[in-house]
């Protein structure tokens, strides 16, 4: 951690010089002539609020057809005033693009030349000309070309008069739902650095003399217009100011300070990015030398995890969009230099933005500030490598896992069929089954199988004694009760004494009974033979 620290502060001391270096060179006749915002807050317009016009750059050119599927990048924000209206601003190509959803109950209201009715209306102030122009359509989903105008009344000219015929327009209705889409090009050429916005909502209403009803501007777009003397430009400074990227100073910035292993933005006083350019390394940069990608790994998240840096996520450096929100970086448009860092995706990526003022060549304040970002190389690779070893160590880990859990699962089959062995070692007719199952391997398993195989077949064996015991003793047994019976036949026809015939008696009895004896254990004998010889 303290060498770590110590990066950090050598890191941070080269990108403040470095970002101060850049705003230097920015405060000069070029980059304003090349498009750089040149304008300093005023008091004037932090009272008033000022609103700002903000178009992001397109990759590509939208076809006018009133969809915003073909908007790419497909812009998340949408400026919005209250819940009736919603609209995204892109530049592609020294064009403005628009996209409008307007919802308008009970429908819309269409141009009608004939009666000289304006019908729903959107309304464009250019700032470069000082004029209006505005897009009106007599059909649902149509192309339109919109018409310089006045705002007195809100009443278009002609349609023969001052046709804009370099802009473009599509009215759409909205599927399903009420009010509409308008899809709409103009030139930046027109715009100028100020743009005003507004849409005219005109509703049936039998109360008027015309029969319809128009909405006042300023209870439409209470942002953009604060009255209908602010809509009649009796205070212009309060017409929204218009910014984008332009592509002169794209090129010129990234021609003079454009480096692959970091990011450079220009904003303005607002904090609204002027300049975009770049991409700082990441671990996946430095790992595999190709662009980072979406989405995070396993070992980055455990990394991120050990590690707890405590940096702000890099996604909320901007919001909205193109806006610079960070309260760390904004100190530099009040004329502190300042560093932040963030994360990028995860902890394990750690990304440095570094910010200095660029001050007016003629003293009078703050035009912007200069965000310079980079990863930090040695950290980067440091936590590269630990992203490596912890993938490392968690695939050795995932593969001793699922190692032991098949070694125990075919270990706990083993000892499942040896204890079912044993449980059915003696059939049902008394014989002893001694082939047990795993003797023939080469374990503590097969070792203990053949321990039971050894001790089944000792006890088969003395089974077996047992079984040829009875005939072994019946036949030894006869030959000498045979002797006792005729010695004591030839005892009877002896003379013998009272006592001498009662003992004789005795002798006899017994030897009877065990004869009894030896005759069961003979028919027994032989019902087990025959038992024996019947076929299975």
């Amino acid at each position: 951690q303290q060498m770590e620290g110590a990066l950090r502060d050598g890191l941070e001391r080269s990108a403040l010089v470095e970002a101060a270096r850049i705003a230097q060179e920015l405060a000069t006749p070029e980059f304003a002539l090349a498009g750089l915002p040149s304008e300093t807050q005023t008091p004037e317009d932090s009272e008033s609020d000022r609103q700002t016009i903000y178009a992001h750059p397109l990759s590509s050119t939208p076809e006018i057809d009133g969809r915003r599927d073909d908007w790419v990048p497909n812009i998340n924000f949408g400026s919005t005033s209250g819940e009736e209206y919603q609209y995204w601003a892109g530049v592609k190509d020294r064009n403005l693009y628009l996209f409008i959803n307007v919802i308008d109950e009970p429908n819309q209201i269409f141009w009608n030349p004939q009666k000289e009715i304006g019908g729903d209306r959107v309304l464009l102030h250019l700032g470069a000309r000082d004029r209006f122009l505005v897009f009106s359509t007599s059909a649902a989903n149509s192309i339109v070309r919109p018409r310089y105008t006045f705002p007195e009344g809100f009443r278009p000219l002609p349609l023969s008069q001052n046709v804009e015929l370099r802009s473009l327009g599509y009215f759409r209705d909205r599927d399903a739902q009420d009010g509409f889409s308008l899809e709409l090009q103009v030139p930046l050429d027109l715009v100028g650095e100020t743009f005003g916005l507004a849409i005219i909502d005109v509703d049936a209403d039998p109360n008027e003399e015309d029969g319809f009803r128009r909405t006042r501007t300023e209870d439409l777009l209470p942002n953009f217009w604060k009255s209908a003397d602010d809509f009649l430009f009796s205070k212009r400074q309060r017409i929204p100011r218009f910014l984008h990227q332009p592509a002169d100073l794209h090129d010129l910035a990234t021609n003079r300070f454009g480096r692959p292993d970091r990011r450079l933005r220009f904003v303005d006083y607002n904090g609204w990015v002027s300049f975009d350019g770049g991409q700082p390394a990441t671990i996946a940069d430095i790992i595999s030398g190709e662009p980072p990608i979406d989405g995070t790994t396993f070992p980055e998240l455990v990394v991120g995890w050990v590690l707890r840096r405590g940096d702000s996520s890099y996604r909320n450096m901007e919001d909205p969009p193109g806006h610079i929100a960070d309260e760390a970086l904004r100190e530099a448009l009040e004329g502190q230099e300042s560093v932040a860092w963030y994360r990028r995706e995860t902890n394990s990526s750690a990304t440095l933005a570094a910010a200095a003022p660029i001050y007016a060549t003629d003293g009078t304040g703050i035009q912007g500030a200069v965000i310079l970002e980079q990863g930090s190389e040695y950290l980067t690779l440091a936590d590269a490598e630990l992203v490596r070893f912890m993938g490392l160590t968690l695939l050795i880990s995932l593969v001793i896992v699922v190692f032991l859990a098949s070694y125990s699962a075919r270990l706990a089959g083993r000892i499942r069929r040896l204890a079912g062995a044993a449980e059915t070692v003696l059939s049902p007719e008394g014989e002893i089954a001694f082939d047990m199952p795993g003797r023939k391997t080469h374990d503590e398993i097969g070792g203990l199988a053949r321990s039971f195989n050894t001790v089944l077949e000792s006890l088969h064996g003395y089974t077996d004694y047992l079984r040829t015991l009875k005939r072994t003793l019946v036949h030894e047994l006869r030959t000498p009760l045979s002797k006792i019976f005729t010695s004591l036949e030839n005892l009877e026809h002896e003379p013998a004494s009272d006592l001498q015939l009662r003992y004789l008696k005795r002798l006899r009895r017994g030897t009877e009974h065990l004869e009894n004896i030896l005759n069961r254990m003979a028919e027994a004998n032989q019902v087990e033979r025959t038992i024996e010889d019947e076929p299975k």
